[in-house]
């Protein structure tokens, strides 16, 4: 038995053990049906209003499928253009749609003519990845996390014997992983990135390796482990050179900009700017919105930190409308973060204080609890020096409040982490210490975790 999937105009039959996945595609050889898809949502992005572009589109798709499944192919294609345009609420919406599509399957056996078991779950959980895909690139970390779930629910009797579902499942992981990042749950999301970086060393995919690095890398950023940090990112990029040839150009991009603000926190800033630049020039020839906002802010961390206010403030304000069109609130909230700390550095209160309760309101709306524990923690400082001993007060108390819910302080010395540049040390359980501590801790010797008590140690290795 055979099924049939979209080719714009045109059929192209294989085998039915075949489906076409859209999150493990990531192929830069743009074919014919690509280049019509692409050439028709521009029309319709450049001439429609946002609300009205899925509409616009599924009348055009509709005429020229004969199934539901070859128009759920089609949008798949024209998720994978949105997403490089970074036209982040247009993707969340044809995201949707498309789930709704391979619901419509799962209700009507018509559907799955020529498609057996494995294949049918596989589609329906491929359209709930795209889902926590969409959401996370809007910073709606509890739904996106929800989807991956739901992705890894569908898997779980299939992903054994197929290895397209192994590999999806290694991409759920890391979507939950990069959701609890989000919410700075850190434990989980270390677990799940090992998970999925398991999947990417036993299936040999190196493009999912690739960017479960990159998460890797901006998880122990957040933490300050900048070791660490620089370690994965520069991982990254070396796995993106030696096999990213045919890969998306944005793949190249979001690891250089990984590996910029990774080289920016250990003071490689010449280095940060060359890649930064070399990010944005790909950024502009492809039109990716998403990629050129992170771009910017990358330069206005850099002009900040050479103390260039000039050149700083219009490129965070460049970054934040950029940031706004694409949907994005954790970018946006970190180019308002940005603004405060330059409004810090040349003395003008009233304006950093502003613009970190503007930070402030938005991390609290996503869930990013470690950076809303570092803008009390600036506001605290800043209060202290304004000589508004209550409210610094407030904010001190806020401060390590955040520090016990997301549990960053050292269970060997009680020390807290994540304040400093300091290295860390993650062990089986996933619970984080201090190297140092870990390394003189007797209870290493016992083979037992400092704090949880219960997991045998193991040596943990990068």
């Amino acid at each position: 038995m055979q099924i049939k999937i979209f080719k714009m105009g045109q059929f192209q039959s294989i085998n039915s053990k075949t489906v076409r996945l859209s999150i493990l595609d990531d192929s830069v050889a743009l074919d014919e049906t690509y280049d019509r898809v692409e050439s028709i949502l521009k029309n319709l992005c450049d001439t429609n209003e946002e609300k009205e572009i899925l509409n616009c589109w599924e009348k055009i798709v509709s005429k020229k499928c004969r199934n539901p499944l070859q128009l759920w192919s089609a949008f798949g294609l024209a998720m994978r253009a949105l997403e490089n345009w970074g036209k982040h609420r247009s993707f969340l919406a044809f995201s949707i749609r498309q789930v709704e599509l391979s619901q419509e399957f799962e209700k009507s056996s018509d559907l799955f003519v020529g498609m057996d078991s494995v294949n049918s779950a596989i589609l329906v959980a491929d359209s709930y990845l795209n889902m926590a895909k969409g959401n996370l690139l809007m910073s709606q970390y509890k739904n996106s996390e929800k989807y991956a779930t739901k992705c890894l629910s569908v898997l779980c009797s299939v992903r054994k014997s197929n290895l397209n579902a192994i590999k999806l499942s290694g991409y759920a992981y890391l979507y939950k992983a990069r959701s609890n990042l989000g919410f700075s749950n850190f434990r989980n999301a270390l677990e799940d990135l090992e998970r999925s970086l398991r999947v990417a060393h036993d299936q040999e995919d190196r493009r999912l390796e690739c960017f479960a690095c990159c998460a890797m890398g901006a998880l122990y950023l957040q933490l300050k482990d900048y070791e660490k940090g620089n370690f994965f990112s520069i991982k990254s990029c070396e796995i993106w050179t030696q096999c990213g040839s045919n890969w998306s150009t944005r793949t190249k991009v979001t690891t250089q900009l990984n590996l910029a603000e990774a080289y920016r926190k250990v003071g490689k800033i010449e280095d940060a700017m060359v890649i930064g630049e070399e990010a944005m020039k790909i950024a502009i020839e492809n039109d990716d919105r998403s990629c050129q906002a992170y771009a910017m802010l990358c330069f206005a961390d850099i002009h900040r930190v050479r103390k260039d206010e000039e050149r700083s403030l219009p490129r965070y304000n460049s970054a934040s409308g950029l940031m706004l069109e694409t949907g994005d609130q954790f970018g946006y909230m970190m180019s308002t973060i940005g603004k405060a700390k330059l409004y810090l550095q040349t003395k003008d209160y009233q304006k950093a204080i502003q613009e970190y309760f503007a930070g402030q309101k938005i991390a609290e709306a996503i869930g990013n609890k470690i950076t809303s524990m570092h803008i009390h923690g600036e506001l605290a400082l800043l209060f202290q020096r304004l000589s508004n001993q209550d409210e610094a007060r407030v904010r001190t108390l806020r401060y390590h409040r955040l520090l016990e819910t997301m549990e960053l302080f050292c269970g060997i010395c009680a020390e807290p982490m994540a304040e400093k540049n300091e290295q860390l040390e993650a062990l089986p359980c996933s619970h984080f210490f201090h190297l140092k501590c870990v390394s003189n801790n007797d209870a290493l010797e016992m083979r037992m975790c400092p704090s949880c008590q219960k997991k045998p140690m193991k040596q943990a290795t990068l």
